[in-house]
């Protein structure tokens, strides 16, 4: 075989486009936008639009769906205090494609005025469970820690260091501003009396930033020595404006000294302002200590030249003449407990919780005025409960300085009404001085209970005549509601059932009777299926509960219920409780019960029955309804062993039959109950 010579003498080549395509893994969690303000009006109708939410995924295609988180949200009412989970739970809505958000239930503002929805958006097409961006709404007003109590020189320079405050907020991304609020500032010289504002305004700066507070002017203790200010935080990244946190703290006029120098107390409210939409603020006092500096020479009252004369005889030691000075220094004074705490409640009217109030959390804050030292005993106030409070339902945590929270101790639930609470403040003084004041509280209702029937207790047939009139009476129904107020208000009505037999009757939507609406047609229409629904009047929701009546008309002549036999005995055993021991009659029978062109159908009423004769009736209770004979009080055998009733069956459950003293055994509407009584080993020999 030959070779080609020419084989690897001259090298060529080609050219191809490759394309290469990088496949997106979803491993990206979606993340939510700005969240804007949502406000809604009280009486927002359902499906009402609230706002509209948006988050965003880096990855490829995702698959956003959005939701809210209720166990995880929390609301609140006007005086701060979370409110029960069932009382917001589901009262808004999302949509999980685009991320509507819209009320779906009644909201009510004196149940909750603040909402903090827990919102969820998640990457369903995510290449790993659990891809998820979760926010809250700024509804959460900053609060103070603990205020120091700082000290200052009176000649403190300008930018002079005093103290550093420090806010708190609950919320996810909070944007806190501090400030100091003196138009609310009050000053007073050491006699007590308000000083001009001009005096003491703009003393000290605070660094918005990060509460840093610092001297700014001269002090001068001889112009004042006593001022109340306010501190104030405030988030201004919040969803609700003005939410704020103010505290009410009361003047102390106090002289301390060390040496010789005199320490006087500056009051200062700090404010912090967070930096959201809309801004949330909270409120605290500063309390600044000034110390006296000695900058004021000693001044001669009277006179500065004075003349003195003295006989050239005077012994030694006699009195030549008697001069006086002042300084505006401080002079160093101890304080005698002389004055008696006033107490200052929040309102002076009812502190308005509901009974579904959380056990210790605050119902009402509680100060106290003192003007002697506030670092000593005479100055320092507790409080304590000393009448109202006989189940002790609530009970104080002392909150410094000289405040205190009223709060639950247990549970409110079912202890709705007023309650007024005799308090008293009193000092650590010898000997020690005390006041005291009523707080009130009232404790609402909430609408929890159903309303139940009583009259009849079940589903029922009633037996009315063919030929009853308009207006005449079928049966009453009532029903009780273990709610309080309005909300344990019952009202009845017939349920517009498609049958349509609910138009040949008519109900009183208070006393609950029933009566005839259209003359009644036995022919065209003998069965007649009601529903009666009792309903109370509670707010936000009202609750109902239904019960089903079956009205069997009659024949003019019709039979009256017959016992298939005359005698009936049952056996109760001594010294047993009332209402222990139950035992149902015999049943009737009712020959128009089977007077239908099917009898198989017939319709089985259920007659009523009386106690009508025999001894001892005032100690046995018959149900009209049920048939249930039980005791009315416990039995002694060897008082009486044996006992016999005359009991009488009627379809006419609204009339009672009139009291016979013979049974007769013809009358197959009778009954004679005959009743033992078992002995129980009660006596010693």
């Amino acid at each position: 075989m030959a070779l080609d010579s020419s084989f690897g003498s001259e090298q060529r080549s080609s050219t191809a486009n490759v394309n290469i395509t990088i496949v997106d893994v979803n491993n990206k969690a979606p993340e939510f936008g700005e969240i804007p303000t949502a406000v809604v009006p009280e009486d927002a109708p359902n499906q009402h639009f609230v706002t509209k939410v948006l988050a965003t995924d880096l990855d490829d295609k995702p698959v956003l769906r959005y939701s809210i988180d209720y166990t995880r949200s929390e609301a609140r009412n006007e005086f701060g205090a979370t409110v029960d989970y069932n009382l917001f739970a589901d009262s808004f809505t999302i949509n999980p494609l685009d991320g509507t958000v819209r009320v779906v239930k009644i909201l009510n503002r004196e149940l909750w005025d603040q909402i903090k929805l827990y919102l969820v958006v998640e990457d369903i097409a995510a290449a790993t469970k659990g891809q998820k961006a979760k926010v809250d709404v700024n509804n959460k007003a900053p609060e103070f820690g603990e205020i120091p109590t700082a000290v200052v020189p009176e000649d403190a320079p300008n930018q002079h260091f005093v103290t550093k405050v420090l806010a708190t907020d609950l919320d996810d991304k909070p944007v806190l501003r501090y400030s100091i609020d003196y138009t609310r500032s009050e000053a007073r010289n050491e006699f007590g009396a308000t000083v001009d504002y001009n005096l003491f305004a703009d003393s000290f700066t605070i660094n918005p930033l990060d509460g840093t507070v610092r001297v700014v002017k001269i002090l001068n203790r001889e112009l004042w020595d006593q001022i109340k200010l306010y501190l104030v935080v405030e988030d201004i990244a919040a969803a609700t404006k003005g939410q704020k946190a103010k505290v009410f703290w009361p003047l102390h006029r106090q002289r301390l000294a060390y040496l010789s120098l005199a320490i006087r107390t500056y009051l200062h409210c700090v404010k912090a302002t967070d930096t959201g939409q809309p801004p949330l603020t909270g409120l605290s006092l500063l309390s600044i200590q000034v110390l006296d500096e000695n900058d004021n020479n000693p001044v001669f009252v009277g006179e500065q030249r004075q003349a003195f004369m003295i006989a050239e005889d005077a012994p030694i030691g006699s009195l030549v003449a008697q001069v006086s000075a002042r300084d505006e220094d401080s002079v160093t004074v101890t304080d005698v407990n002389d004055e008696i705490p006033t107490i200052v409640a929040q309102t002076s009217d009812c502190a308005i919780v509901n009974e579904f109030h959380p056990i210790r959390d605050m119902i009402t804050f509680v100060t106290a005025i003192d003007g002697d030292d506030a670092n000593t005993g005479n100055g320092k106030v507790v409080f304590a409960i000393i009448d109202g409070n006989k189940d002790r339902l609530f009970d104080f945590e002392h909150s410094p300085p000289n405040a205190g929270k009223l709060i639950s101790r247990s549970s409110l639930r079912g202890r709705v009404g007023n309650y007024t609470l005799s308090v008293k403040a009193e000092d650590g003084g010898r000997p020690q001085l005390s006041s005291t004041a009523n707080i009130h509280i009232c404790v609402t209702d909430v609408n929890d209970h159903n309303p139940m029937f009583v009259k009849p207790p079940s589903n029922i047939t009633i037996r009315i005549p063919e030929n009853a009139t308009i207006g005449s009476t079928v049966v009453e129904v009532m029903a009780t509601d273990e709610d309080w107020g309005v909300n344990a208000v019952v009202r009845y009505k017939l349920r517009q059932l498609p049958n349509n037999h609910w138009r040949s009757f008519a109900i009183n939507e208070v006393t609950g009777v029933i009566t005839v609406a259209k003359q009644l047609d036995r022919e065209a229409q003998r069965v007649h299926e009601l529903r009666v629904q009792a309903y109370d009047l509670g707010e936000p929701t009202s609750l109902s509960t239904d019960l089903d009546l079956t009205i069997l008309v009659a024949n003019v002549d019709d039979f009256e219920p017959e016992f298939t036999q005359d005698v009936f005995q049952v056996v109760f055993t001594e010294n047993t409780l009332p209402e222990i021991e139950k035992y149902k009659l015999l049943p009737t029978i009712d020959k128009d019960d089977y007077d239908l062109i099917d009898p198989a159908v017939g319709f089985k009423s259920i007659p009523c029955y009386h106690i009508v004769g025999g001894d001892g009736g005032h100690l046995f209770r018959l149900n009209t309804f049920t048939h249930e004979l039980t005791t009315t009080q416990s039995l002694d055998r060897e008082f009486k062993d044996n006992y016999t009733l005359i009991v009488q069956a009627t379809n006419d459950c609204f009339k009672i039959p009139p009291n016979i003293t013979h049974f007769d055994n013809k009358d197959n509407s009778l009954l004679q109950v005959l009743i033992g009584v078992r002995d129980v080993n009660d006596n010693s020999p």
